[in-house]
């Protein structure tokens, strides 16, 4: 990548993990210190200073959140109008990511409409 800095040198290697999960092209950039990582939709910020599994991890949940349209503008309309609708959303998808892994790592989380 032109005009890399030192610190997202190490992220560019997601790039391509990115892209494939998502579904479309994805950029992988430095959050800034002290922030969580994010997305905007075409870029995905993570920590460029934890570990390589944390970045990896990171990286691919963010990623899949986009390949799911989770965080598509009308998703994040409607969950930011009914808050509790989103936290009874995130425990699910927390309960069944414990139920795949209380039966050997076979993890399915569906997609509500």
């Amino acid at each position: 990548m032109a005009g890399s800095s030192p610190r997202s040198a190490g992220l560019g290697r997601f790039h391509l993990i990115a892209s494939a999960i998502a579904g479309r092209l994805i950029e992988v950039a430095p959050v800034e210190p002290g922030e969580r990582p994010w997305t905007d939709g075409v870029k995905i910020f993570a920590d460029a200073d934890a570990s390589p599994p944390d970045q990896l991890r990171c990286v691919v949940v963010q990623a899949a959140l986009l390949a799911a349209g989770s965080v598509d503008p009308e998703v994040m309309r409607a969950l930011a109008r009914r808050p509790a609708l989103a936290r009874a959303g995130l425990f699910e998808m927390i309960d069944a990511y414990l139920a795949g892994e209380s039966k050997g790592g076979q993890r399915v989380v569906r997609k509500q409409r």
